[in-house]
């Protein structure tokens, strides 16, 4: 809440609004609080008389109640919310929080929701939140059931539904110049077509070419497939055997192209049951989903076969890889049944079902 408060000072100081000087006191109060001592001495001798003044000013920190950061957030927002929308053009106070689900631990999230609804009912002020669904779920914020701190604080939900592959292009086109389009269905196969990640896919590719040094097809695949493995394995967390697991992506396997054989691996590692095996049948369809993007995409795909599954109809669709994708951690069923089917399209080898947990 404090921080929110402190940033919303500095914009405000910066826009140099007339709430600027209430910004600043606002800052001061946040960090400090102001004391100051006041001393005066009177000393006189024969050839002189002199008054002497020191001024002291001490900086202790300030031990505000939480009541009290309510009332003085909520009328700083009303005032600097009434001045600008007092001004030719009339503007609005929007204020954006974004990956508030990424807050961690999850109780964290929970608890700074909970203190920023306190100041959601100031008038013409706005607040847009962003939380994805998957890291929702991830970190329990929203438990089966009953209403959570998002459903309960929030007026409207907008969902933004992910890119098709078509909108995607068009994205890395505004982005890249003369990006070739396998290259972007690579990108979006990988991203799952959200655009965050699809940016960001694209970022970490362009890293990777150099102006002396172009990048076939099948070495970017590659290096994009082998920079997933190692985010797999360096996310590695929660319960040591679920590590233990992630741990088991390594760079030789994407060298030594055994990547659907550490998905078989996985399958056998994490047992049928309980939480151990629900982890590993996500992060064997994680291995399984790089696998099948890596045997795509190669300098052996040819321009009919990719017109041929850019039809989103198409099993074997970009469109249904990217769905795959984004269906690994949430329905991994789901997911396995998508890249089987995706896999028969091009003539790769099957996978094993995944059994009842």
């Amino acid at each position: 809440m404090l921080h929110l408060f402190y940033k919303l000072c500095d914009l405000v100081i910066r826009e140099g609004l007339d709430t600027a000087q209430e910004a600043e006191r606002h800052k001061r109060s946040i960090r400090y609080l102001q004391t100051q001592s006041d001393e005066a001495a009177l000393s006189a001798g024969w050839r002189s008389w002199n008054l002497s003044a020191k001024r002291a000013t001490a900086l202790a920190e300030q031990p505000q109640t939480y009541p009290e950061i309510v009332d003085a957030l909520k009328g700083f927002l009303s005032r600097t919310a009434l001045e600008l929308r007092g001004k030719k053009p009339a503007r609005r106070l929007v204020i954006g929080i974004d990956e508030l689900d990424r807050i961690e631990p999850a109780a964290a999230a929970r608890t700074f929701l909970n203190e920023l609804k306190a100041v959601f009912d100031v008038p013409n002020c706005l607040f847009v939140l962003s939380v994805s669904d998957e890291a929702l779920r991830d970190a329990e914020l929203a438990p089966v059931g009953r209403r959570d701190a998002f459903d309960s604080a929030i007026d409207e939900v907008v969902r933004v539904e992910p890119l098709d592959q078509k909108r995607a292009e068009l994205l890395l086109g505004r982005r890249v110049t003369r990006l070739p389009v396998p290259f972007a269905a690579l990108f979006y196969c990988l991203s799952g077509g959200m655009p965050r990640d699809l940016l960001r896919t694209a970022r970490a590719a362009i890293a990777y070419v150099t102006p002396d040094q172009s990048r076939s097809l099948t070495e970017m695949a590659v290096w994009l497939v082998t920079r997933e493995v190692d985010r797999i394995a360096n996310a590695a967390g929660g319960p040591e055997e679920h590590a233990e697991l992630a741990q088991l992506f390594r760079r030789d396997v994407v060298a030594d192209d055994r990547l659907g054989e550490l998905g078989d691996l996985i399958h056998q590692e994490a047992g049928t049951t309980g939480d151990r095996a629900r982890m590993g049948a996500t992060l064997a369809n994680r291995a399984y989903h790089l696998d099948t993007v890596q045997k795509i995409f190669t300098d052996a795909l040819t321009p009919e076969r990719f017109t041929e599954v850019s039809d989103r109809l198409d099993p074997g669709s970009f469109s249904a890889l990217a769905r795959a994708q984004r269906e690994i951690g949430t329905a991994d069923t789901l997911a396995r049944s998508t890249l089987q089917r995706a896999r028969t399209a091009w003539s790769l080898s099957a996978l094993p079902s995944i059994p009842p947990v």
